[in-house]
């Protein structure tokens, strides 16, 4: 079986949602200053986090917890969509939320 190089190009959306989880997680890990010995875990399953894409936790496990959760801008149609989600995430337990929208990657 023979992929050419243009369908290979061609990402679906979970790929695309995989690869921006994988940066995002490498960026906590080795390049956002603020983590000192963070534990990352990838779509944690936790009840209070549901749809959490990443748990970044600072100090190996006793410091404060970081969660993201990975949005396409296309998914979001209006201003007040985007008001309610940003709502949603204010009611996470967690200290600090960073917000993600990537049209494409």
């Amino acid at each position: 079986m023979t992929v050419s190089a243009a369908s290979a190009l061609q990402l679906g959306p979970r790929q695309r949602h995989g690869r921006a989880i994988n940066a995002v997680a490498e960026f906590l890990r080795y390049g956002f200053p603020k983590l000192r010995v963070p534990n990352i875990y990838l779509e944690p399953r936790i009840p209070l986090l549901s749809g959490a894409d990443i748990l970044a936790v600072d100090r190996a496990g006793s410091g404060d917890f970081h969660v993201v959760e990975i949005k396409e801008l296309a998914n979001i149609k209006s201003s007040v969509q985007f008001d309610r989600y940003l709502e949603s995430l204010k009611k996470w337990p967690a200290h600090f939320q960073i917000h993600s929208h990537s049209a494409q990657l």
